[in-house]
């Protein structure tokens, strides 16, 4: 039977905590990533009409102007996500290094003492930043992943 540490699950928590308040922004991003997703998955069996239509000598203008409705679409809706994720995430990374400079101000001056000020400034940017990557970035990737293996041709 498999047990979960629950000192290692306390930073899911905390993570989770800190999206909560964007959780219909990445929501809606999820949803940008899968449609997007999806019109990338439907291309290759549009431009596989578009050479049928030609090995036979009939008529392409119609799923060449699909084919370019979905390149078009696939591209504004992968931008739009990408735009929309990094405002997210940089949403989360600034309350959280507000969080932690807050935390760092409250601290007593023996604890301050026992490291260099230049260690603590260092942690609170990158610990923010992987919590930024972490937060959205490997959140959406996951779905996106999980997505294009199922919808991919042949599996």
């Amino acid at each position: 039977m498999l047990r979960i540490d629950h000192r290692k699950r306390a930073p899911l928590r905390v993570l989770m905590g800190y999206a909560r308040p964007h959780r219909l922004v990445l929501f809606a991003t999820l949803l940008l990533v899968l449609t997007s997703s999806g019109a990338g998955l439907m291309q290759p069996l549009v431009a596989q009409d578009v050479l049928s239509s030609l090995a036979d000598g009939g008529d392409v203008k119609g799923p060449v102007i699909l084919l370019g409705a979905l390149v078009v679409a696939g591209a504004g809706l992968t931008g739009l996500q990408s735009w929309w994720q990094q405002r997210t995430s940089e949403r989360v990374v600034r309350r959280v290094r507000q969080d932690l400079v807050f935390r760092l101000i409250r601290l007593r001056v023996p604890e301050l003492d026992r490291r260099p000020p230049g260690d603590l400034i260092a942690r609170v940017t990158s610990d923010s930043t992987l919590l930024q990557n972490a937060a959205t970035e490997g959140l959406i990737m996951i779905a996106n992943g999980v997505l294009s293996i199922a919808g991919a041709p042949g599996c």
